[in-house]
């Protein structure tokens, strides 16, 4: 069996409560698609900040991977282009390769027309060996433009990931089946990339204070430690699919396909979440060493939502005792 690993605090077991997040990423991911696709949005009471997100958002993802839906040229090229505007936020490196292996640069993101516009890093390029993808020459500086839309979007990738596809290790397999048991027969449409399972957290930036908890968070299994961040980004020493994707909330107005569900980190999130998401059912995570205001802007986004809900109860899962509070509300039916 794993062990668990939280900043720098080995234990041997896995301890309840993230057993229990991780189940209820799968319960709400799996209540989310029964029926007519009702809408449960989970509000969960945590002593202090945690990845607990994160670890709901596994749960989803390997309950996502039972019922995968084809990843759409929609679904693909938002995450092509939410990358690109990070970078051109941060000036991050990031770099796109095309079918031929050839590097491009992120330019612009012209969210109306759905285009990214990217330069050529090749310094010599013949006119014979230009790709059909290249629709002008910018003649001023002599760099190739290219425009990558949700129509070609499957033929580009991000330098160091794999297209929509790629491989996993036993090790990883054999560790999800652990942690969540009964799962059969999900390994193959795990190899592929999915836009159904999203965490919604302060910034995508790596230096945040989300993503270092997701890295401080691991779990031990066959001699090896797996950090959470690289089990929901299915990383390896090889390659990189991401099957979570991570959103801040200032660009959830932007998204033009909900995922089924979403993990919320912290109460600043949760109310551009609850504001901008109007389908997707919602797991809030909310440490209690939050502010006061924060908590109280939440809990009145909260109340103008459950005039159209009613309260649900999670009769599937009893949370650890003393630990976690749980209030549940769902909008249609089962």
């Amino acid at each position: 069996m794993p062990r668990f690993i939280e900043r720098d605090q080995e234990f041997v077991e896995v301890p309840a409560w993230v057993n229990w997040m991780i189940d209820l990423g799968r319960y709400h991911y799996r209540i989310s698609c029964s029926g007519n696709s009702p809408r449960l949005i989970t509000v969960v009471s945590m002593p202090g900040k945690s990845a607990a997100a994160g670890l709901v958002g596994l749960g989803a993802m390997l309950e996502a991977s039972l019922t995968e839906k084809p990843l759409t040229n929609s679904g693909y090229f938002d995450y092509l282009a939410n990358r690109a505007r990070q970078y051109l936020s941060e000036n991050s490196e990031v770099n796109f390769i095309d079918e031929k292996g050839d590097r491009w640069l992120p330019v612009a993101v012209d969210d109306e027309m759905r285009v990214i516009k990217v330069k050529s890093l090749k310094v010599e390029r013949s006119r014979k060996r230009k790709s059909a993808k290249v629709l002008s020459e910018d003649l001023l500086n002599g760099s190739v433009l290219g425009f990558i839309l949700e129509a070609n979007c499957m033929k580009w990738r991000f330098e160091n990931e794999s297209r929509p596809e790629g491989e996993l290790s036993n090790d990883i397999l054999s560790l999800y089946e652990n942690l969540a048991a009964g799962l059969e027969g999900f390994s193959e449409s795990l190899r592929f990339r999915s836009d159904e399972v999203a965490i919604i957290a302060r910034a995508s930036s790596d230096t945040t204070r989300f993503r270092e908890e997701l890295r401080s968070t691991a779990f031990l299994a066959s001699n090896k430690k797996f950090s959470l961040d690289s089990l929901l980004l299915l990383s390896s020493d090889e390659k990189t699919h991401t099957r979570v994707h991570f959103n801040p909330p200032e660009r959830l107005s932007q998204l033009s396909d909900e995922p089924t569900l979403a993990a919320v980190d912290g109460p600043h999130c949760a109310i551009s979440a609850l504001q901008h998401i109007k389908r997707s059912s919602l797991v809030i995570i909310a440490s209690r060493d939050e502010s006061d205001e924060s908590i109280e802007s939440l809990s009145a986004g909260l109340e103008e939502k459950s005039r159209y809900y009613k309260d649900f109860k999670v009769v599937e899962l009893t949370p650890p005792s003393g630990l976690i509070a749980v209030k549940s509300m769902i909008r249609g039916d089962l």
